[in-house]
C-alpha cells in the first residue's frame, strides 16, 4: 500500500513538473523580446540561436559574450575567434550569398551599413536584418547590450559593458599629463585621417593624446597645407597598414616634428583591428597604441582583469 502510495506521489510531482516547464517556457515565448538597433526596433519571441554576422565586430562580440555557437555564417576578414574558421563565409557588408543563408536557416542577419538593394533581398527572404554602425564607445556598449539581449546573454553583456567603463577609467592617471599632439594618416590619395565624432578620435582621448584633425568631423581627406601649417606640433604619426612610409615622402610631412625625430608609429594588422573593429577589443588597442608610443604612460594604466575567462584571448 506504501509502495502505491509512494509511486503516485512521484507521477504527481513528474506530472506537475512538467507542466511548470512547459508554462515557463511558453510564457517566456509570449513575453518575447525586444532588441534596438540603428534601423529600428525588432520584436523576438525568444531569443535567437542561428545568426549571420556580417561584421568581424559583430563576431567577436558574441563570442565575447558567450554566443559563438548561435552563428552560423560569417563575412569575410573574420578571424577572430580562431574557430571561426569553420564557420560559412556567406559574404560581406556589400554582398551576401542569400541560397546559402537559407540552408543555414538563419533567423537574422547582423550588418553594417549594407546597401539598400541587399537589405530588401533580405527582407524578402523574411530573415530580419539589424543594422549596428557605432561611431564611438558608448554606442560599441550599446550595441553589446542588445546583441546580448538577442542571445540571452543580457547578463555577460553587461558584465563586459561595465568592464569597458572601468578600463576607460583606469587610463584616468595619465590625464593631468600635457597632451601629445598626433596625427592619424588612415589612407593616402587623397590623404585621409579620423577627425571628431569617430572611435578613433575617442581613443585619441582616453589615452590623452591631441589629434590635430579633431577640427572636422568624421573621416575626412585632409589638406597637405594644413599639415604644413601645423607641423611643428605634430608629435607623432601614426600610420595604418594602408600606408608606408613613402607616402610620409612630401614636403608638408617631412616638414613635421613627427618625421624630423622619427616619431612614426606603424599599426600592424593586429593593432589595427583591435583600433578599428568596434567592439569591446578597441579598450586593447588603446592601451598596446599607447605602449607603442610611451611605455611609461602606459606602465601607469593598470586595465582590470578581463571578466570571463576566453580560450582565445581578446588582445
Amino acid at each position: 500500500m506504501n509502495k502505491r502510495i509512494v509511486a503516485v506521489i512521484i507521477v504527481s510531482i513528474v506530472i506537475i513538473a512538467s507542466f511548470l516547464i512547459y508554462n515557463i517556457h511558453d510564457n517566456k515565448n509570449v513575453k518575447g523580446i525586444t532588441v534596438y538597433a540603428d534601423n529600428g526596433t525588432f520584436n523576438f519571441k525568444s531569443s535567437v540561436n542561428r545568426i549571420v554576422s556580417l561584421s568581424p565586430a559583430f563576431t567577436a562580440t558574441l563570442y565575447g559574450i558567450g554566443a559563438l555557437n548561435d552563428v552560423v555564417g560569417i563575412s569575410t576578414c573574420t578571424f577572430y575567434p580562431e574557430p571561426v574558421k569553420n564557420i560559412t563565409v556567406v559574404g560581406s557588408y556589400d554582398s551576401i550569398n542569400t541560397e546559402e543563408i537559407l540552408n543555414l536557416s538563419a533567423q537574422v542577419i547582423i550588418g553594417c551599413s549594407m546597401p539598400a538593394s541587399l537589405i530588401s533581398k533580405v527582407d524578402s527572404l523574411g530573415i530580419k536584418y539589424l543594422e549596428y554602425v557605432p561611431c564611438n564607445i558608448n554606442e560599441i556598449e550599446n550595441m553589446t547590450l542588445q546583441l546580448g539581449i538577442l542571445t540571452g546573454n543580457e547578463r555577460n553583456a553587461s558584465i563586459i559593458v561595465k568592464w569597458m567603463n572601468s578600463a576607460i577609467d583606469s587610463f584616468s592617471n595619465i590625464s593631468d599629463l600635457e597632451k601629445t599632439c598626433i596625427f592619424y594618416y588612415l589612407d593616402s590619395d587623397p590623404v585621409y585621417t579620423a577627425g571628431n565624432n569617430t572611435f578613433m578620435n575617442q581613443i585619441f582621448n582616453i589615452i590623452d593624446l591631441k589629434n590635430v584633425a579633431a577640427f572636422h568631423n568624421g573621416y575626412f581627406p585632409i589638406s597637405m597645407e594644413y599639415i604644413l601649417n601645423d607641423s611643428s606640433n605634430i608629435r607623432y604619426i601614426i600610420m595604418s597598414p594602408y600606408v608606408n612610409y613613402t607616402n610620409l615622402k612630401t614636403k608638408a610631412f617631412e616638414a613635421t616634428y613627427a618625421f624630423k625625430h622619427n616619431n612614426i608609429i606603424y599599426t600592424n594588422s593586429s593593432l589595427n583591428n583591435l583600433l578599428e573593429e568596434p567592439d569591446f577589443r578597441i579598450i586593447y588597442g588603446a592601451y598596446n597604441l599607447l605602449t607603442e608610443m610611451n611605455r611609461t604612460r602606459a606602465f601607469m594604466v593598470k586595465i582590470p582583469e578581463f571578466p570571463f575567462n576566453l580560450k582565445y584571448s581578446p588582445d
